[in-house]
């Protein structure tokens, strides 16, 4: 089915229930999407897989592949290690900040690159 980007529960459930994998974004989570307010992935991806468990699936064949800003290099690292510890199969890097798009190829390959350097790739 691909992967679905969702936020509120009955999305993730869902998610957890028919989809290949789960596309998380910060911004989904909270009072303006749900009555509850913003959680600890730890505790969202938890649920995710309690929904595939139900749904009699196996919880590690959903791809989690959260997109990230790659702009903060601290904030950066530590997102990266969070979703590693979480079992994040891939992550997305936002390497260009909004209001400010990098100028030339150039500048999106050397923001690429320390994005890389600092996850550790």
């Amino acid at each position: 089915m691909g992967y679905v980007q969702t936020g509120t529960p009955g999305t993730r459930s869902r998610a957890g229930r028919l989809t290949d994998g789960w596309l998380p974004e910060r911004h989904f989570i909270g009072p303006a999407y749900c009555d509850y307010p913003q959680e600890p992935w730890a505790a969202v991806v938890e649920r995710l897989r309690a929904y595939a468990r139900r749904a009699g699936r196996d919880p590690t064949r959903i791809g989690i592949a959260p997109r990230v800003d790659g702009t903060n290099i601290g904030a950066l690292q530590e997102a990266g290690e969070e979703w590693h510890q979480l079992g994040a199969t891939h992550l997305s890097v936002s390497i260009s900040p909004l209001g400010a798009p990098l100028r030339s190829a150039a500048a999106h390959v050397a923001a690429a690159r320390r994005a890389a350097r600092v996850l550790g790739l």
